[in-house]
């Protein structure tokens, strides 16, 4: 069960609130996990992605839920709003999600991002290299994490999309058209990867980040 990759002692300090600077475990190669179980080797694949987001898209519409921005909404913003939690049930455990529109003012145009933070779960980071079949370009800095890994991340190649088509879809109908700008970002050391689509003629963007988070409760015997 992956889940037993999760440190006992590094959820208790999340849980007393304690920033966690270090990743779940240092990543290896896809080949050095090739004795996993076929149910674990699907967590290897981007696609994987589409299974924890198609988790939270179902919540994000049940009864109860908080209402999420829309496109007409998010334009009509004009300073960075508060980040509203959503949680969510996955693969047995209870997860939390949390979005916010980010704005930036670089005359004469104003960009808004509707950023989603989802948990990674289940899904593990492998080695990249320049070598690696997704890679496009290695090394490549993130300013959207300027604080917080902004260097060694990777940019996948276009063909990765065709594994994401049903993100894709939900953030291209989001934006109400599939004439975007779109990458995906991997940073395997920090379990982030950070999936971007964007309008460049409304200035509007939608972001997904996918990154290292726990649970909220898992019990003491878990272990």
């Amino acid at each position: 069960m992956y889940g037993e990759t999760f440190d006992k002692q590094l959820y208790r300090e999340w849980k007393k609130g304690k920033v966690i600077p270090v990743p779940f475990a240092v990543p290896v190669s896809a080949a050095g996990l090739a004795h996993l179980s076929d149910g674990v080797k699907a967590r290897l694949s981007p696609s994987y992605l589409n299974v924890n987001f198609d988790s939270w898209q179902q919540t994000s519409v049940a009864p109860g839920a908080p209402t999420l921005p829309t496109l007409v909404s998010t334009l009509a913003v004009n300073s960075n709003t508060t980040k509203t939690e959503l949680l969510y049930n996955h693969d047995g455990f209870k997860w939390f999600s949390d979005f916010r529109i980010f704005v930036r003012y670089a005359p004469p145009h104003t960009y808004r991002t509707f950023v989603l933070h989802l948990p990674n779960d289940g899904f593990f980071y492998t080695e990249k290299s320049d070598s690696d079949q997704d890679v496009a370009t290695s090394n490549v800095n993130n300013p959207r994490h300027i604080t917080n890994c902004y260097n060694g991340w990777f940019l996948l190649k276009d063909e990765v999309w065709d594994r994401l088509v049903p993100i894709l879809t939900y953030m291209t109908n989001w934006l109400g058209t599939t004439a975007v700008d779109k990458k995906i970002m991997y940073h395997a050391v920090n379990n982030r990867v950070d999936i971007i689509v964007s309008c460049p003629v409304n200035k509007v963007a939608f972001e997904i980040s996918f990154e290292q988070r726990f649970a909220m409760e898992m019990k003491e015997g878990f272990w």
